[in-house]
Parts: C-alpha cells; structure tokens; sequence
C-alpha cells in the first residue's frame, strides 16, 4: 500500500500542479462566461 501512495504523491507533486493551473484558468473563463 505505501508504495502506490508515494508515487502517487511524488505524481501529484510532479504533474498536478500544471495540471491544476489549467483547470483554474479554465474555471475562470467560465465563470467569467456566466
């Protein structure tokens, strides 16, 4: 169980945070088109 969690950890550390910026900006034009 520990080693899937670190890599999904050392994943999320890694990848996520583009992958959350991305998200943001899309969420934001969205809102803005609401």
């Amino acid at each position: 169980m520990a080693q899937p969690v670190s890599i999904a950890i050392g994943f999320h550390h890694r990848h996520d945070f583009t992958l959350w910026r991305l998200l943001l900006n899309a969420l934001q034009v969205v809102l803005q088109r609401l």
